[in-house]
């Protein structure tokens, strides 16, 4: 069988293979009540590269472990990926061109806003996952547990071999810690501006949850508008564990072996912790599992 394994045929045999993929993909969006573009907000690509993948699944334009990681409960490990799906769909071509990896491209493309927090390590540690070349930005805005965060941004940055940059911002009025109007806008506008040039996605751990107006949905969908039509940069906000709850961004860090003892979280902004607010409490927790 093998001489007649032409190059035409092993074409025939991967359209067939990711087609039937991608329906199965297709049938869990429904499931979930997922349209395409919720898909891409996920992703960090646009409505249009889905939509093309969709269309035509053999011209893969971004990795299809993103398309995998997104819909299953956990990512997948590297092994277990390449025991499941055939080597044709393995890997992501642009117009049938190279494939995309770290070597091809060294320069970053995906910017993580970096806290040092547990959602943001977990961020940065699920797109390092993927392949995905990563830097790091952390803002200091006149937040309370600034310094702290800071140094813990700094220690998750190592860890992973990330380049990290720092900016410090002052407003006029100092910042409580809790809740904080605008927050989340201004470090994406923060980052936008800030951004090396290669840079196309900005990620964010935000999460299901908290009840903070700028932790949605229909935030996340907003910004991105406001960015497509009010700037010039082409850049897609990503936000992978926007529907995942705290608890199930602590089974993943288990799962991955995220470095959730480098990390800092108190709403308080204690130095040390106060170990009473839920951030406090959230990271014992995820620390203790981890420690066993």
């Amino acid at each position: 069988m093998e001489k007649h394994w032409t190059e035409e045929s092993s074409r025939k045999f991967s359209y067939r293979i990711t087609a039937d993929f991608f329906d199965e993909i297709q049938e869990k969006l429904e499931e979930l009540g997922l349209s395409q573009m919720d898909l891409a907000v996920r992703m960090g690509v646009s409505e249009s590269q889905v939509s093309e993948i969709f269309d035509n699944p053999l011209n893969l334009t971004i990795d299809i472990r993103n398309v995998c990681v997104l819909l299953a409960p956990f990512p997948l490990s590297d092994s277990a990926f390449r025991s499941i799906f055939p080597q044709p769909i393995q890997s992501a071509h642009l117009g049938g061109g190279p494939t995309l990896n770290r070597r091809a491209v060294p320069k970053p493309e995906v910017l993580v806003l970096l806290s040092g927090g547990l959602d943001s390590t977990a961020c940065l540690s699920f797109y390092v996952s993927l392949g995905r070349p990563c830097t790091a930005l952390f803002i200091d805005y006149g937040q309370p547990g600034a310094t702290p965060e800071e140094a813990a941004a700094v220690r998750v940055a190592a860890h992973f071999g990330v380049p990290l940059q720092v900016i410090r911002i002052r407003g006029a009025r100092p910042k409580s810690d809790g809740f904080i109007d605008g927050r989340n806008a201004f470090l994406i506008s923060a980052a936008i501006q800030e951004r090396p040039p290669s840079v196309s996605v900005v990620a964010l751990g935000l999460h299901k949850g908290p009840p903070y107006p700028d932790c949605t949905e229909e935030f996340v969908k907003a910004t991105q508008k406001a960015i497509d039509v009010g700037t010039s940069a082409r850049v897609q906000l990503a936000v992978p564990f926007l529907d995942w709850s705290k608890a199930l961004i602590g089974s993943l860090c288990d799962e991955s072996g995220v470095p959730v003892e480098l990390t800092y979280s108190c709403e308080a902004g204690g130095h040390p912790p106060c170990g009473q607010c839920a951030s406090c409490k959230d990271r014992e927790e995820i620390v203790a599992r981890a420690s066993r």
